[in-house]
């Protein structure tokens, strides 16, 4: 059981990080990076535990209540992580284009399709002009290639999954280890809350290259040792739903068959786009947290 942080530092460092969000949230328009950071070095240190809180959705909807929703602390923390990555035009860049455009961009962003040409127009034209024409530019956008990053893919589907987890009101966690044994790691795993002994979904993600029959003796694992979840093979492109479901049919996965769903990554990413909707997000805000 992970304990509080030590008074003498961390509990310091806790406090200052909580005054310094709400202090950000006064101008999330301009702040809205240095909120994501702030938010994330709180989930990544367990800040919110010094405020007695049990998770930090909770502390995000309790301690700050009124001041943000979580859908908008995620897009926040979404950006920080954006502005870090090897796609990022720069901070100067992203301040100048302010967070109510980023929240358009951001997915075209992360999926690698923002040329240096499309960054410079968002930053020059007005919100009207950005909101009226954003889509005209679309067909013209080139796909941005970056030298020497190796594996992004798998990566960047993991964390989508993560944040539609967390976006439907989950606990989710990437590279979750399996239990008793620590023979596995898990791709991603969403729990109703982050001390539940079971999982209710766990995915593995078999893209390019990825080996199928590994990946589906991995949620056999799952489904005999955390509860019997909903298990979700995620695969690179349409042809390997049949490989995957003839590896099932002849016994590769036990008896977990039943429980699994294979679904290609170009789904993973059509869901991702569809939760960044306002009216989506509106829906998830009033009737799934």
């Amino acid at each position: 059981m992970e304990t509080i942080p030590q008074p003498d530092i961390d509990v310091d460092r806790a406090r200052r990080n909580h005054e310094d969000t709400l202090r950000h949230l006064q101008e999330p328009e301009r702040d809205f990076l240095e909120i994501g950071r702030l938010l994330i070095e709180c989930k990544d240190n367990r800040y919110f535990e010094v405020f007695h809180y049990r998770g930090f959705v909770e502390y995000i909807r309790r301690a700050l209540k009124g001041k943000i929703e979580y859908s908008t602390a995620t897009r926040c923390m979404r950006h920080y992580r954006f502005s870090e990555g090897p796609l990022s035009p720069g901070l100067h860049i992203l301040r100048r284009i302010r967070k109510a455009k980023m929240d358009l961009l951001l997915p075209m962003a992360e999926a690698g399709q923002m040329s240096p040409e499309l960054w410079k127009w968002a930053v020059d034209a007005t919100w009207e002009e950005f909101r009226r024409d954003k889509n005209r530019y679309k067909p013209f956008i080139r796909q941005a290639s970056v030298p020497g990053v190796g594996g992004s893919r798998h990566r960047e589907i993991q964390e989508r999954i993560r944040e539609i987890g967390e976006s439907l009101g989950r606990y989710a966690q990437m590279e979750y280890p399996s239990y008793p044994s620590r023979e596995y790691r898990y791709d991603v795993v969403w729990k109703a809350f982050e001390q539940a002994v079971g999982a209710t979904h766990v995915f593995e993600v078999c893209d390019k290259g990825g080996d199928l029959e590994h990946d589906i003796n991995k949620l056999a694992y799952a489904y005999k040792t955390i509860g019997q979840p909903h298990l979700l093979l995620i695969v690179a492109k349409p042809q390997d739903r049949s490989a995957a479901k003839s590896l099932v049919a002849r016994g590769a996965g036990g008896d977990m068959s039943r429980n699994l769903v294979v679904e290609t990554a170009q789904k993973i990413d059509q869901l991702y786009i569809e939760l960044t909707q306002p009216s989506i997000r509106d829906f998830i805000n009033l009737f799934m947290k």
